[in-house]
């Protein structure tokens, strides 16, 4: 039982130590994938379903609202987002701070609340406390739908540029995984409960998936998961 970070471990020690006994652990879903995959999309979808189904209402945490809220913390407004995440883009332990304050976060308040997490880290962070999802998807379909989401920095960008972004992105994302936690990407993910090709399935069916298997794997109807005693 725990996160599959071990860099986190400790952490979550602490954490649990602070916890009364016995403990309830709320609901988790913990929602992974990279760029394009479709990840906000279906964690609103799989909300949806749990408040109309079950009158269960999970908040949505992503890793992009925890960077907001530490840039904040760091001095730097909204507008002004994109010089804290050139700061971290230079600097390789501002990096590493960064990832840390965001799975420490997902971690903390996941133990403690519950709930909805996305990030690409969020199935490893979550690890056995919830249901795990990581989402694939061609790389094809991943440019279009960023090319045509008027919400994405892509949009409108050529496809070529995009492309060579997100691999460049991705590949990058794998190596911090390895360096920062010492952590093999390819051996968790055959842990992770779900891994969903999200190019092949409609959000639909693909959230319908997810509350099955959340209503299985959580016991989620009685809004438990795990009692820590």
């Amino acid at each position: 039982m725990g996160t599959w970070l071990k860099k986190l471990q400790e952490y979550e020690k602490e954490l649990l130590n602070q916890l009364p006994s016995p403990y309830e652990i709320p609901p988790i879903i913990a929602i992974g994938g990279f760029s394009g995959s479709g990840k906000d999309t279906t964690a609103a979808r799989v909300q949806f379903l749990l408040k109309k189904r079950l009158n269960l209402d999970l908040p949505i945490y992503s890793a992009g609202a925890f960077v907001r809220k530490l840039a904040y913390e760091k001095g730097y407004p909204e507008n002004q987002l994109h010089l804290f995440m050139e700061l971290a883009t230079k600097s390789e332990q501002y990096q590493r701070d960064v990832d840390e304050y965001i799975e420490k976060s997902h971690l903390k308040t996941a133990l403690t609340k519950g709930g909805i997490f996305i990030g690409r880290l969020a199935p490893f962070t979550i690890g056995d406390w919830g249901l795990t999802v990581f989402l694939t998807c061609d790389l094809k379909i991943i440019v279009k739908r960023l090319q045509s989401d008027p919400k994405r920095a892509e949009y409108g960008k050529p496809i070529e540029e995009i492309e060579e972004n997100v691999i460049r992105r991705d590949e990058a994302d794998i190596k911090r995984l390895q360096t920062f936690y010492h952590f093999n990407f390819n051996n968790s993910l055959q842990k992770v409960d779900l891994v969903i090709n999200s190019g092949r399935l409609s959000v639909e069916t693909i959230s319908e998936i997810i509350f099955l298997a959340a209503l299985e794997r959580l016991n989620i109807k009685k809004n438990i998961t795990y009692v820590i005693t």
